[in-house]
């Protein structure tokens, strides 16, 4: 093993549990999967959190199994531009403008409400960035890092199978200057 092997399985530890909690959940009898889009803004919230500054794109797309009732194990996989942070938030005027591409893995606890169901997640996965300079190949391993994020969203079942799905978020990531993202976006899920 490498030197980097060992803190590379650590970070690797919380998606690996993550994982194997939805694997080894008990089955329901009315299991259902899902696959969805979304798309939204973010800003870099590192430095606090100010909506008008909710400029950022970000697009993803999605696969969920329910374990249970009420129980989303979901992959996501995520692109969100981001602009260089300014030099008064602790940026370095050469920070490079890019984007952050994640791949993670998260489980939701969804409650039934009177005309929706809200739902509160939490998850781990890993974050690319890319400069809008850098042309190496998607997760290279000099930019890959791991991160952590969590939100609340709710399920609007516009017709059988179909929902409209609303949700807020937070990112952080930890790199060598560990950001934090906070996002608004709307989705759509079908669910089979």
């Amino acid at each position: 093993m490498t030197k980097t092997a060992i803190p590379n399985l650590l970070r690797a530890a919380p998606l690996a549990i993550l994982v194997l909690a939805g694997v080894s959940a008990p089955r329901a009898s009315a299991e259902s999967y899902g696959i969805g889009a979304r798309i939204g803004l973010a800003m870099d919230a590192s430095s606090g959190v100010d909506v008008t500054k909710l400029e950022d794109k970000n697009f993803e797309l999605q696969l969920h199994a329910e374990v249970e009732p009420g129980v989303l194990l979901r992959l996501r996989l995520n692109r969100m531009n981001v602009e260089a942070l300014a030099p008064k938030h602790n940026g370095d005027p050469r920070d490079p403008s890019g984007r952050f591409e994640k791949i993670g893995m998260d489980i939701e606890y969804q409650f039934a409400m009177n005309y929706y169901v809200s739902g509160v997640f939490i998850g781990a996965g890993y974050y690319r960035f890319r400069s809008d300079e850098d042309r190496l190949p998607l997760w290279d391993d000099g930019h890959k890092h791991f991160g952590y994020y969590g939100g609340v969203n709710g399920w609007f079942e516009v017709s059988p199978g179909w929902a409209v799905v609303p949700e807020i978020s937070v990112d952080h990531v930890n790199n060598e200057k560990p950001r934090t993202f906070a996002g608004a976006s709307l989705g759509i899920v079908y669910r089979f």
